[in-house]
């Protein structure tokens, strides 16, 4: 045995004095001495040595962007031709690096290589991580040997390092150089973009086109869906800077892709770049409606002096880039089937980049619409779930499953779609009061009750294990599912009932029999909706449409499994008939209308119809519908209110805002007055311009500068961070540290390629805009320089370690087959000490009491010159024993027995 820390083996000494030192029990003292022993050993780091025997082969794998497409399975062959001839005690151990190393595989004997799993961090070429970790797993001896398979595109300084630190271990490092086909290659760089420019100002910028040999290319340059510019030309070989320059006429972000035509080189992942400016200006208003022209609401907006403009959520981009260009954003009586996965831009422009939104209701909004349970409800200063005190509406829902084979496929967010469809029957159980009734049933070629059809009081056991609902095999059988629902609905005369039929749209079978028990089901007053996953092409999407129209419900399609729970939920909703109360309501202003301004005098007009919602925690209400007699003020309904959420604000209208549905709302004097109030509350957002911000890119490595104007508190430290996010919502978060007076800083790295939008958090909801970063592609996709500097260092670093160039694999376990290794033993010792620790103290709380303690040791003696006969004393005589009661030798007694048993 051998330590690491061998001098911490001197801190027993103390430690068993002072254990030996303290009175104990006989066993007591004994776990003492064992638990300082173990701990010092462990201290100490012991290593175990043993002879060992077999080789070690580390296998490095470059698997970074720069290694032709094929590199995965040309390593694979390589592998295993090594493992043919590897003996039973060798080990073969395959490390993968990019940004980062990471082990993929380790075995010995008969045991084979898996293959490569995806990797998603390749915008770097790590050797010096990876040889780290090849050198730390090696054993100390030298029967190893390091096999890396590359193009050297590596930090050479680093891998000089590591293969000297190799050599000096005795470890050769063969080496094999792999790289992409070369000869013919086109590559687009950058686009010089100036950071910000004014609204409606021309201004240049540049890209930059490299050729490895004189050739004619087509060159195309776009701002988003616009084709501002191309050309056809020869380029010779080397870099070429094409000049270009564009005018923007509305504020916000304008994103550019410059990009090669039909280039036909050996990488075509570096024959585009992207890049973005921040365009400077007054932002407008967007305007969402269903018929993408200007609303009662819009003409009242601008003149008020607001800039409208008005769309369809299907004609206008909605990305986060493109959200920049507006200060606010209007939805007017939409579902949330009609921007799929937009919705959470829009909840992130609102929390992110402090933007503002306002909802506005209707049949075809909040509950009704699908925002429950969407991206975008957190972010509303209303919840659309039924209270539970007043939601008994003697409902019976009855939720039928598909669990055939197909639901068990994952989804991009991880997930299977049986437990998307699950959670979806949760979300649409939970709504139900406590009046009314749920039950579920898992179907594929046969039915199950997974949830029993009961009153929804004290299920939530029932409910979590519906939520972990598994799929089986074979397809969706829709008469069966029905047939079991029709048992269901028997029992059920007193309710309103309603069946939610989920299925796959590819995969629905049985399908004789099925409009006949529907058009049955219909007679009795039971009504049948169908969830659909899929699109209204798919094979049975004909046939679940009709058996919704048979059954007097609706028919929702969808290929988003994520969407699942918000369309259960707005079934149940629907069902419910509580989520729109269709009928003439007196609506109540309230005082805190004057937070937004000067509002009307006049009375507020009634509103013809209104989705019902419940009032947010820290939302503030504007407007209310008058409470029913009898109930309390704070009971009525919301119709306007509003709230922060992050960086931006939001607001709900529950009525209709304009068109036929909104009745004599439009007509109303202060109409103009009050929303345009509202919308300008909503566009004020928290851009503090005390602040300057400035941003120097390198490649994917930022450096973030802020500076605040003299003469102004600095904000507190903790509060200051940089959040960076791009298109798909992945996010960069750094904080910033003093860099001098009122100036701070921050360092990081963007994680992927794109366009990425940040901000600087000030706290207190303030903020400041960093202008886009276009991060095109990776530097592993540049052109090389020096096309030949890859393959001199590989041969290098072979040189410095005794290594092979291009080794056989069947040779690579030629090496001394005897040594030794070592065992790390710290986790064994501080094992064994806790186990000491936990028995000494049930040994002294919980052991026997009968044995007497043990005295301390006595303290140690020293011998002394004797310089005569001392003196001696006269001797007192001993005291008379003094009378003791019976009552005074039972309290010594039970003295004695609590210090035995505390050991004292």
């Amino acid at each position: 045995m051998s330590f690491r820390e061998p001098a911490l083996l001197f801190l027993a000494l103390p430690l068993l004095w002072l254990a030996l030192r303290l009175p104990a029990a006989h066993l007591v003292r004994a776990l003492r001495l064992g638990l300082v022993l173990a701990t010092t050993l462990a201290l100490a780091g012991p290593r175990c040595e043993r002879a060992s025997v077999g080789g070690h082969v580390f296998v490095l794998v470059d698997r970074s962007r720069s290694m032709p497409g094929s590199i995965e399975r040309a390593a694979e062959e390589w592998i295993a031709r090594a493992e043919d001839v590897r003996g039973e005690r060798d080990r073969l151990v395959v490390i993968e690096f990019g940004e980062g190393a990471r082990l993929a595989y380790e075995g010995r004997g008969e045991e084979r290589f898996p293959g490569f799993a995806p990797s998603a961090t390749r915008d770097a070429s790590d050797l010096d991580a990876a040889l780290s970790l090849a050198l730390g797993l090696a054993p100390r001896d030298g029967h190893s040997r390091i096999a890396v398979l590359g193009d050297g595109r590596v930090d050479a300084k680093r891998a000089r390092e590591r293969s000297l630190e190799a050599a000096a271990r005795k470890i050769a490092i063969d080496v094999r150089w792999i790289e992409r086909p070369s000869g013919g290659d086109a590559a687009v760089r950058e686009l010089e973009l100036p950071q910000e420019v004014e609204r409606g100002a021309q201004f240049s910028f540049a890209g930059w086109i490299f050729c490895e040999d004189e050739r004619e290319l087509t060159w195309v340059l776009r701002r988003g869906e616009q084709e501002l510019a191309r050309e056809t030309r020869r380029f010779e070989r080397g870099w070429t800077r094409v000049p270009l320059r564009d005018r923007v006429e509305r504020a916000g972000i304008a994103s550019y892709e410059l990009a090669l035509l039909n280039a036909a080189d050996a990488r075509a992942e570096n024959d585009r770049a992207i890049g973005a400016v921040r365009v400077l200006g007054a932002r407008g208003v967007l305007l969402l409606n269903e018929s993408g022209q200007l609303s009662e609401l819009g003409r009242a907006l601008r003149a008020a002096d607001l800039e409208v403009s008005s769309a369809r959520p299907d004609a206008v981009d909605l990305s986060p880039s493109a959200l920049r260009s507006y200060r606010a954003v209007v939805i007017d009586d939409l579902p949330a089937t009609a921007f799929g996965p937009r919705l959470a831009h829009l909840a992130r422009y609102v929390e992110q980049d402090g933007g503002g939104l306002l909802l506005g209701g209707g049949e075809q909004s909040f509950g009704l619409g699908g925002y429950h349970l969407s991206a975008l409800d957190p972010v509303l200063p209303v919840s659309m779930e039924l209270e539970k005190e007043r939601a008994g509406f003697g409902l019976a829902l009855i939720c039928l499953l598909d669990c055939s084979g197909s639901m068990s496929a994952t989804v991009e967010s991880g997930r299977t779609k049986m437990s998307l469809a699950a959670e979806g029957a949760v979300a649409a159980l939970r709504l139900l009061g406590k009046l009314d009734a749920g039950g579920a049933m898992l179907v594929d070629t046969s039915a199950e009750e997974i949830l029993p059809m009961a009153p929804m009081i004290a299920r939530e056991p029932e409910l979590e294990r519906l939520a972990a609902a598994q799929s089986s095999g074979g397809g969706i059988y829709v008469r069966t599912a029905l047939e079991a629902a029709a048992r269901w609905t028997t029992a059920l005369g007193g309710y309103r009932r309603h069946i939610v039929l989920f299925a796959d749209a590819s995969d629905a079978e049985e399908r004789d029999g099925v409009d006949a028990l529907v058009r049955t089901f219909a007679a009795q007053g039971i009504t049948l909706s169908v969830i659909a996953l899929g699109n209204e092409s798919d094979r049975d999407a004909e046939f679940l449409r009709e058996c919704a129209r048979a059954g007097g419900g609706g028919c929702w399609f969808t290929d988003r499994a994520e969407e699942l729970p918000q369309l259960f939920a707005r079934e149940a909703l629907i069902a419910s008939r509580a989520a729109y109360v269709a009928e003439a309501t007196p609506v109540r202003a309230r005082d805190e209308l004057l937070q937004l301004g000067e509002m009307p005098r006049d009375v507020f007009p009634a509103v013809p119809g209104y989705n019902r919602a419940f009032l947010r925690e820290g939302a503030v209400l504007g407007a209310s519908a008058f409470p029913p007699e009898g109930e309390a003020e704070e009971d009525a309904a919301p119709i306007l209110a509003w709230t922060r959420r992050g960086l931006g604000r939001s607001a709900a209208f529950t009525a209709p805002l304009s068109g036929p549905a909104a009745g004599a709302l439009p007509a109303w004097p202060g109409y103009g007055q009050l929303f345009s109030q509202l919308v300008s509350w909503l566009a004020s957002d928290g851009e503090d311009p005390r602040y300057a911000a400035r941003v120097v890119r390198r490649g994917a490595d930022l450096a973030i500068e802020l500076e605040q104007e003299p003469g102004h508190v600095a904000p507190a430290l903790d509060a200051l961070r940089v959040l960076l996010r791009d298109e798909r919502g992945r996010t960069a978060r750094a904080p910033l540290e003093p860099a001098g007076e009122r100036r701070w800083s921050a360092t990081l790295r963007l994680p992927a390629s794109g366009l990425w939008l940040g901000t600087i958090e000030l706290g207190e909801r303030r903020f400041v805009t960093l202008p886009p970063l276009a991060h095109a592609a990776s530097s592993e996709l540049d052109p090389p320089l020096d096309p030949d500097a890859g393959r001199a260092l590989l041969t290098e670093l072979a040189t410095l370690s005794d290594g092979r160039i291009d080794p056989v694999p069947e040779r690579l376990f030629e090496m001394p087959r005897t040594g030794t290794s070592s065992t790390d033993l710290r986790t064994w010792f501080l094992w064994t000490a806790l186990a000491l620790f936990l028995l000494e103290i049930a040994r002294r709380r919980l052991g026997p009491s009968a044995p007497a303690p043990t005295p301390a040791l006595p303290k140690l003696l020293f011998r002394t010159r004797k310089r005569g006969p001392s003196p001696s004393h006269p001797t007192a005589p001993p005291a008379p024993p003094t009378p003791t009661s019976a009552f005074d030798s039972a309290l010594r007694d039970a003295r004695s027995r609590a210090r035995q048993r505390l050991d004292r």
